[in-house]
Formats: C-alpha cells, structure tokens, sequence
C-alpha cells in the first residue's frame, strides 16, 4: 500500500514537475518584480520631496537675495544722503568762513592800499613860433563903416602866422576830433594825459591826423589856413587861433598854459 503510494508520488513529480518549478519561478519573479516596484516607488518619493525641498530652498534664498537687493540699497542711499548733507552743511561752513577769511583780507589789503591823487602834470609847448596878435576875450572889431560897427568875442587866443606854417601839437595826447565849423574854420582836438583839450582852429583841409591817432609833443599835425567863415583873414589878418577847454568842454585862458 504504502509502496503504491509512493509511487504515485514519484509519477506525479515526474508528470507535473515541470509546472510546478515553472511556478515557483513564477512567484519568485512576482515577488522580485513586486519589490522593485515598490523600491522605485520609494525612490521616485524620495526623489520628489528632495526636489520640491530644493525649489523651497531656493526660492527662500531668492527671496532673501531680492529682499536684500530692494532693501539694503535704500537703507545705504539714506545713510549716504545724511552724510551728504552733513558734507555739503560742512562744505558750506568752510566755505562762507572762507569768504569771510577774504573779504576781511581784502579789506585789510584795501586799508594797505595807497590812493593816488596825484594828477598827471602836462608841459604844453608852441605848435607854431608867431606872436599873440588876439589876447584871450578880446573883441574882434567885424564891421565898421557908415552902417556902423559890429564887434564880437573869438574862443581863445590867436597867433599870426602865414598861411601854410606848419602846426605841431602841443603835448602828448590822442586826436579826438578833427572837422569844421563855420567860426572854427577846419579844426583839431587833441585830448592829453591832464584832462585838458586843445583846439588847434582855422586850419587848412589838408591835415595830417584822423581820430584815434596818439601824437608826441611836436609832431606836425596840418598847416595854417583861411578857413573860418566869420574870422577871414581880411578881419583877423593870417592867424592859428588856439584853444584850451577842461575835461568839460569849458573855455580857458590858454596863456595860463603857454609861455609866449
């Protein structure tokens, strides 16, 4: 009985071993197959929550970056602005003591400060050689005759002189007009270094100066002439009339400046 039995053991094994290895290699696989699953379940878990803890991290140290960039320049441009001020309130201090500082040097230097009031003195010579034959304000005789007689006044003095006699300017000076007028005839004005003018009048057209030109003591500057229309030379004979006038165009007596 029991060796019956065996062998039927033994012809199961032999029919229905194959299926029976083929299984367990089955649930072997399974087993493997359902372990790796689950491992790489695990790993693709842990996976995520590494990489959702990286962008968490990330985006924190991106915040505290962008935070630090909005928050510390303001913070730096407020301190720096309060230093400005405070330099530019110090540079103001400096400054205005600095200008005190020179004004009060200036003003000190002004005190050293000689003022002159010495006024230039002039040598006035002859612009020709002829004598006075017209004292300053003496009255010239126009008319005379059954009609009656006409006398009037004459600006400055006259010296007889032939027509073409050369004129030289009396002093050092710039010429600052030269023209003619009925009285005057053809005339030039020389200014000089004193302030004072003189006229040289009843020249001919024929000068040798334009306005602007500096002359020297001596330099020829035209010739006598018969240009006035009021003082001909059939009244007053062939004269230079020579004037002297201020600063101010006022009229004075040229034989306090010249020696004749």
């Amino acid at each position: 009985m029991n060796s019956n039995n065996k062998d039927k053991v033994k012809d199961f094994f032999r029919k229905e071993g194959f299926y029976f290895v083929l299984f367990i290699c089955l649930c072997i696989v399974a087993v493997v197959a359902a372990f790796t699953i689950k491992k790489n379940n695990e790993l693709k878990q842990s996976n995520n929550q590494n990489n959702e803890f990286t962008l968490n991290v990330e985006e924190s140290v991106n915040d505290s970056t962008e935070a630090s960039r909005n928050e510390m320049p303001n913070a730096d441009r407020v301190e720096i602005g309060d230093n400005v001020a405070e330099e530019s309130e110090e540079l103001d201090e400096v400054a205005d003591n600095e200008e005190v500082d020179n004004y009060t040097e200036v003003a000190d230097n002004t005190e050293d400060v000689p003022v002159s009031t010495t006024v230039t003195e002039v040598v006035f010579q002859l612009p020709l050689e002829g004598t006075v034959s017209r004292e300053y304000k003496e009255m010239i005789r126009l008319q005379d005759n059954e009609n009656g007689t006409v006398d009037r006044t004459r600006r400055g003095i006259d010296l007889n002189a032939s027509v073409g006699t050369a004129v030289t300017a009396a002093a050092e000076g710039k010429v600052i007009e030269v023209s003619k007028s009925t009285e005057d005839g053809n005339f030039i004005v020389i200014e000089h270094t004193n302030g004072l003018k003189t006229k040289y009048a009843n020249l001919d057209a024929e000068v040798s100066v334009a306005v602007g030109d500096i002359v020297s003591a001596g330099d020829e500057i035209g010739t006598v002439g018969n240009s006035s229309m009021i003082f001909t030379s059939e009244v007053c004979g062939d004269v230079l009339n020579l004037q002297v006038e201020d600063s101010e165009g006022n009229q004075l007596n040229p034989s306090d400046y010249f020696s004749f």
